[in-house]
């Protein structure tokens, strides 16, 4: 039977799922919008300078923007530069919150920019740290990346202990390399390479992942 262009899509979106020991890490399906939905919903006050983001999107989550965001993920990564995946619990499957890599470069630099975000209500559970340690499998033993970067505020303390226990180093900081709350901010560079964690990517390649 030929398949449609749905059908070939549901079947790669399929194969690009990640296990963790408690979480499924995954690009986003327009089917989430339920899940996605609920997540903002369920989400705490802020609980930080740096959870506002989580109250602006309590207000927004309605469908049309939901499918817009999912058609934005799906062709970024044609490219591919730029990956957004949904991080759910493997018991409930429910979705928790997010973590990404953008500007994803090949030739010789092999590197990408990394971030991630657990919604508040399910903070101070390892959800983090257990999402961010498998965007970091992603990179290197999927994609063959050879670094991976993170900017992070400089007053984000919770950002960067959860860099560092992840094994990420600081290497300095980037002037006005942020524009958060209306300004140009500061933000520590913390790096990590494949070498840094036992993977041997030695060579750079062109590389490609199916889009979902």
């Amino acid at each position: 039977m030929k398949k449609t262009k749905k059908d070939k899509n549901i079947i790669l979106t399929k194969s690009f799922v990640f296990n963790t020991r408690r979480l499924i890490i995954r690009p986003y399906l327009i089917s989430d919008f339920n899940s996605w939905k609920e997540a903002h919903q369920n989400m705490l006050s802020p609980q930080t300078p740096f959870d506002w983001a989580h109250a602006f999107l309590k207000t927004q989550a309605h469908r049309r923007k939901f499918v817009s965001m999912v058609k934005t993920h799906q062709q970024k990564r044609v490219g591919p530069t730029n990956y957004t995946f949904a991080v759910f619990k493997k018991i409930t499957g429910e979705l928790v919150g997010e973590v990404s890599m953008v500007d994803a470069s090949r030739g010789g630099s092999m590197s990408a920019s990394c971030g991630y975000l657990i919604f508040n209500n399910h903070w101070r559970q390892g959800y983090g740290l257990e999402a961010l340690r498998g965007l970091i499998d992603i990179a290197f033993n999927k994609l063959a990346l050879h670094r991976l970067e993170a900017y992070i505020e400089v007053k984000n303390r919770g950002s960067q202990k959860l860099a560092k226990m992840a094994e990420f180093r600081k290497e300095g900081i980037a002037k006005k390399r942020l524009f958060f709350k209306g300004a140009w901010n500061d933000v520590f560079v913390y790096a990590l390479t494949c070498e840094d964690i036992g993977i041997k990517n030695v060579r750079p390649i062109t590389y490609s992942i199916p889009n979902g």
